[in-house]
Formats: C-alpha cells, structure tokens, sequence
C-alpha cells in the first residue's frame, strides 16, 4: 500500500504581520469539539471545511475531553441528535488517546441509544464509531470483541482496502484468532498486490509452507534480487515521504523465502535463493551520493550476518526432508533460540525439533509464542489508528464518478492504457471527498470497463494512493495549518475472466474482483443518476 502526499504551497495575500484567522465557534450538526477544531476562514475557502478540517492542531486530550464535556452540558434539549454524537466522539476519540477505554466505550454507548442511523450514516460516521469500539476494546484486552467490531467495519465498507488494512492491524494487535487473519490476508492481497509478501510471511508462521512458497514465487522483485529499503534519517521528516530510498538484498525476505523453499520441497529453488542474495551481498553496496556525504543510515558493516543465520535453518530443513533428523538437529543446536521469531518457532514445531537445542521445547516454544503476543499487544498504538477514523460523507459538495478529466489533478477519471504494457491505467480525483470515496469510484470505474469487455473480473496489478495539500504562506514562509485539497488513487487493473487468466496472471485467480458484486455495490452510491434539480 503506497500512501504519499503531494504539497502545494499557496502564497497567502496577507500584509505581514497580519493576525492568523481564529477557527469558528461549531455550527453544523456534525461538527465535533475540542481537538476536532474546526479550520480557519481561509482554509476553509481553499479546501472547503471538511478537508480543512483533519489537519488542524490537535488539542491535547485532556483538554478536550474538558471542552467536550462543557459543550455536552449546554446543548439544550432542542438540540439535534447529530450534534451530541459528534460531541461525544470527540470526547470517546480523546478518552482512546488518553488509555481510558472505559469512558470511551461509555460515551460509544451513549450515541448507539440516540443515533438514527440510516446507509449514508452507517457507511461513514457509523463506521468510525465501530472502528473506535474496536480499538477502545483492544486496550480493555478484550480481544474477542475488539476483532468482532474490526470485522464488522468491514462489513460496513466491504470493498475498502484501508478498512481491511484497519481490520488487520486490530487483528495482529489483538493476537491469535488465525482463521480470521487468514480469511483477511487472503483479502488484503485481492486487494493490494503487495500484500502478497505479507502473506507468504503469516503463511510461514502457520506452518503453510506450501502456501507460503506459492507466494513468495509470486511476489517482486524475486527473493534475493535487490529490493528497496527506505532509511529514516535523525532529525529528517518530509511528509508523506516513506523516507530515503535504499537498493540493497533485504537479508531476512530472502532467507524466509529460502525456508518457505526447503520445507515444501523445492529444494533447489532455496539454494538458488540463497546463491543469488550472497552474489549480491557480495558486491560493494554503492549508497546514494546524499547518504555517503552525511555518514547516516548505510547498512552495518556486517552485511550477510542475518542471512547466515537463514541459512543454518534452510540446511536444517533440507536435512530434515531428507530424512537425516541428526543431522538438523545439530543444526539448530547452532542458533540462539531466546531471539526466535514466529516463522523459526513454527519450523521447530514442524520439524519436532529443538531437543537438542533447548531443554524443553514445547514450554520454550509455548513461551516464546506467549511473549511475542505481548510484544505485539504492547507495541499497539491507539493514534496510529484514530486518524483513519472516517467523517460524515454527507457534506460532500461533488462527485466526480461521471466527470472525465484530460490533465492537471482535476476532480474527475482519467483512464489510459497502462505504462507497462499490460493493463490500463485508472486515475481518480476528488478535491472535496475522503480517500474511502475516491477508492470505492476508482473499483466501481475498473468493474464497468470489466463488464463493458465481456469479462467477469479484473484484477489490481498496482495501487497508488495519495493524498494533496495546500499551506498558506507570507513571503514564502509557511503559515497556519497544512489543508487536504483532496485525495486520489492510480489503479492498474486488467479484466478478466478466474475461468481463463492471461498468462501474465497465471496463479493469480485469487486476486480476481467479481465486477458485478462490485457494481451492484457501489453503482446505486456513485453511478446512479443525480437527483433533479
């Protein structure tokens, strides 16, 4: 999944020293309180004030939760519901950031007993209120229930990748529940080409090595070819960017690659991983100009050393499908076992191995799975999630399903056969709509052209999502805060037909989309004829 953003900075025609709008007091039902402040004036008509609003200055929590409980107190009684569920998300939103789960859930309560819901509401207000039950409940521990309301969020919004990526990280937060991690992953790669590593890793932790091999056969670049790595450097932040660009083996994807090999069989595709990884390790690494100029962030000068340690498992694994049990257990006597990850936890159960290696493996192995969860739940960061949480899709001013744009970031479509030769390419554009939205146009585009060649699917062979921004600025210096002018998303779809892939999609029908369920989804949302004025 490739997020980015593109900033624009637009030079404000303000006298210097000009005192910055102050946001305006709450006025529409759906506006929230406290940290959920509404833009400034001139925010506001650049970008218009539901995209405005999701950059502004956040407010601390606790002084939030103080505001919202003020404004909760002086709503009269004529007040509409609409506005006291906002008020109250506010405040549930802020008692997630502050870790008191309990009064979230309370106020999350509250709104369910006077909340009218109807599909515009479900779909997008409703849906972040199931979205924030699951990560108050995550941090109740109450696991169960936190993936429940993760899948029904799906269930709000099935054809979103972003919910199903939400779903996800709820899921590995919460630990165990394999079967539904499963179902999504299987998901998550229909819908995002690069979710096809990401399985073939929790494949391997399940101990499909079959599976996981037909991944990792599927997945570019090819294991052990030079992949890119991006580095952050200290005190460095663009926004938007995922950092500074690295071409270099990624030692750990190989050696899981080469595993995946061993343990289905394929021996000799895990040697040739391995062969064509230290090729390239063996070659000087030439970093860009940018990064030996500073000295920051190059690659530890033992290069090698993790995919010697892959490399011990991979010859334990051939050993044990060769019968020669000793033999991998000698092996495995070699490796520090209190750094096990999933993947070398679920090889040792596989093989039945470790006695040798540790004392008792089925409590060592039970203990190491036990901290790795606790590792997971720990490391769970509630605001990581809080900013996809979706507004009101009400107040969307245009759709841009039905307009077709030539150039420049217009709201609208514009599909072109794709670069590569293979495919065509979908842009699509709202400057006044949520990323949920552009999404679900750009998938409703692909299953029309679909359907209008005759086929019954298409598949995404790339994704990218983006997101534009605006700045006011004073003689060049920025000012006030950075404004959403809208979101978009590029697809490289191809139609097809799961009976009779194309050769380039051979092994891929389980990445097909069926474009009828699709339109008849989102057709009635988008494609539908606009009301009579």
């Amino acid at each position: 999944m490739n997020w980015r953003t593109i900033t624009t900075l637009v030079a404000g025609a303000l006298a210097a020293g000009a005192a910055q709008a102050q946001p305006e007091k709450p006025g529409g039902i759906w506006e929230g309180c406290g940290g959920d402040v509404r833009p400034s004036g001139m925010s506001k008509f650049m970008v218009g004030p539901k995209m405005a609003a999701a950059y502004q200055p956040k407010t601390p929590p606790t002084v939030t939760i103080e505001q919202c409980t003020a404004a909760l107190d002086a709503l009269g009684a004529a007040a509409p519901w609409q506005s006291r569920a906002a008020f109250l998300r506010s405040r549930a939103r802020a008692y997630v950031a502050e870790m008191k789960p309990d009064q979230a859930l309370a106020d999350l309560a509250a709104i369910r007993a006077i909340e009218q819901s109807d599909p515009v509401y479900a779909r997008s207000f409703g849906l972040s209120l199931t979205m924030l039950r699951a990560i108050a409940l995550i941090q109740k521990q109450d696991f169960d229930g936190a993936v429940a309301a993760a899948e029904a969020a799906m269930a709000q919004r099935p054809f979103s990748d972003r919910i199903a990526m939400f779903a996800f990280r709820v899921m590995t937060a919460a630990g165990g529940h394999a079967e539904a991690r499963r179902k999504l992953l299987d998901r998550l790669v229909r819908d995002e080409p690069d979710m096809l590593q990401l399985r073939a890793i929790e494949r391997m932790a399940d101990a499909d090595w079959t599976g996981a091999a037909k991944d990792w056969l599927r997945v570019t670049p090819a294991p052990g070819m030079p992949s890119t790595t991006y580095i952050q450097l200290p005190n460095v932040r663009v926004t938007g960017a995922p950092g500074i660009p690295l071409t270099d083996i990624d030692e750990a994807r190989a050696g899981r690659a080469a595993l995946a090999f061993a343990m289905a069989g394929m021996t000799d595709k895990a040697k040739e991983v391995l062969a064509t990884a230290r090729a390239g390790l063996a070659k000087p690494l030439e970093p860009p100009a940018f990064l030996k100029g500073i000295k920051a962030g190059l690659p530890a000068p033992d290069r090698g050393k993790t995919l010697d340690r892959w490399s011990v498992l991979v010859d334990a694994a051939i050993a044990w499908r060769a019968g020669q049990t000793a033999q991998a257990t000698d092996l495995i006597k070699r490796l520090d076992w209190t750094r096990a990850d999933q993947i070398e936890l679920a090889f040792l159960k596989a093989t039945g191995q470790g006695g040798g290696a540790i004392a008792d493996p089925k409590a060592a192995i039970a203990l190491l799975e036990a901290e790795r969860t606790q590792r997971l739940r720990a490391r769970f960061r509630p605001d990581e999630l809080l900013g996809e949480l979706p507004d009101h899709e009400e107040g969307s001013k245009t759709n841009p399903y039905r307009k077709s744009v030539m150039f420049l970031r217009a709201s609208g479509f514009r599909v072109e056969p794709s670069k590569s030769g293979f495919g065509t390419d979908i842009h699509m554009f709202g400057d006044k709509l949520t990323a949920l939205a552009v999404s679900e146009m750009a998938l409703l585009r692909a299953a029309d052209m679909a359907l209008a060649e005759g086929k019954g699917g298409f598949v995404i062979t790339d994704r990218r999502g983006y997101r534009q921004t605006m700045q006011q600025t004073i003689y060049g210096n920025p000012i006030g805060p950075v404004a959403n002018a809208g979101n978009g998303v590029d697809l490289t779809v191809a139609a097809v037909d799961a009976a009779n892939m194309p050769p380039q999609l051979q092994g891929s029908e389980d990445r097909v989309f069926d474009a009828r369920a699709v339109r008849d989804a989102l057709a009635p949302l988008y494609a539908a004829a606009p009301p009579a004025k």
